[in-house]
């Protein structure tokens, strides 16, 4: 075989070149070509079943014996799981901790705030044109009424933030806290849906808002604690109802946004800073270099990662 000609040669001590991604490299390949997508026969299904093999192999003296132990013992245990349905708790993989200085709260429960943390505030200019446009946005208010709560509120910054509704979720780092090695991915950039008055140039317009897409770079993770929010002082200064919840904690997100062409996800700039509510980033993206435009952005999500426009805003738009 060219495996055993190669590589082995017939030479045990030439056995440390041969690990099992050299052994892929050069028969998978191979298999794809004659015979199709790897799933589709039983090499693809062995070789993932003799990597679960490999750990199983405690004794030098006797492989074999050690193996065969092993093997019926998997298979004792995947039997009285499915039986008795517990196949959970008999599972080899280990329990997901939290990592120490992460940060949950009820308020956002799909969420989890990861280090590095700064406790120290952000810039002046971005709490007062960034952080308090966003909150007046979100409460109906006055700007100079928000400001006037954030010079007493409590802001602190995060490194990252992980999706935490699915065990499959993505983990969005913040590009000011975060270098990625040049040999790795870029998480920064995300996928963000926001509501957009279409009549925002006409100040005299009834607002129209409509649910669009948006691509950026995360820049920014804010946690914010409201000074005293059951305090009539603070629900008057934010314009919050007596029979409106004001939450003591609130996440917001800042975003470089991708100045995208012809809907093409094509990019080459980036547009202006967007802070807004972190429940409105929806995943992670990837980036393509692209010769003409840049950088091509790749969103692979699927519908169910999509955000669905809240009722409120529908009814509004249909009173229009």
């Amino acid at each position: 075989m060219l495996f055993i000609s190669i590589y082995y040669q017939n030479d045990p001590e030439r056995l440390p070149a041969c690990p099992l991604t050299i052994h892929a490299l050069l028969h998978i390949a191979q298999s794809i070509r004659d015979m199709g997508p790897v799933w589709c026969y039983w090499a693809f299904v062995m070789e993932r079943y003799c990597g679960t093999l490999t750990p199983d192999i405690k004794s030098r003296r006797f492989p074999f014996a050690s193996l065969d132990r092993n093997v019926v013992e998997r298979a004792q245990l995947t039997q009285i799981g499915l039986t008795y349905n517990i196949t959970r708790e008999l599972s080899y993989r280990r329990k997901v901790t939290v990592q120490r200085g992460a940060f949950e709260c009820a308020d956002y429960p799909t969420i989890r705030l990861l280090p590095p943390r700064l406790n120290e505030p952000p810039p002046l200019n971005l709490i007062q044109y960034g952080i308090a446009a966003s909150l007046a946005t979100r409460f109906d208010a006055k700007i100079t009424s928000v400001r006037a709560v954030l010079k007493n509120a409590s802001i602190e910054q995060y490194g990252a933030v992980k999706l935490i509704d699915s065990e499959e979720g993505d983990t969005l780092r913040c590009s000011c806290l975060y270098k990625p090695p040049k040999d790795s991915r870029d998480p920064t950039f995300v996928r963000y849906e926001m509501y957009i008055d279409l009549y925002t140039n006409k100040k005299k317009a009834k607002p129209k808002y409509e649910l669009q897409t948006f691509y950026g770079q995360l820049q920014h993770l804010f946690l914010i604690r409201l000074p005293n929010p059951d305090s009539p002082a603070t629900r008057k200064s934010l314009g919050v109802k007596d029979d409106e919840v004001l939450q003591s904690v609130y996440v917001l997100a800042g975003c470089r946004c991708c100045t995208i062409k012809e809907d093409m996800h094509l990019y080459s700039n980036h547009g202006l800073l967007d802070v807004m509510d972190v429940m409105a980033v929806q995943s992670l993206v990837g980036r393509v270099p692209d010769i003409v435009e840049k950088w091509a952005i790749i969103d692979r999500s699927g519908s169910l990662a999509r955000a669905v426009a809240e009722e409120q805003y529908a009814e509004e738009d249909e009173n229009v």
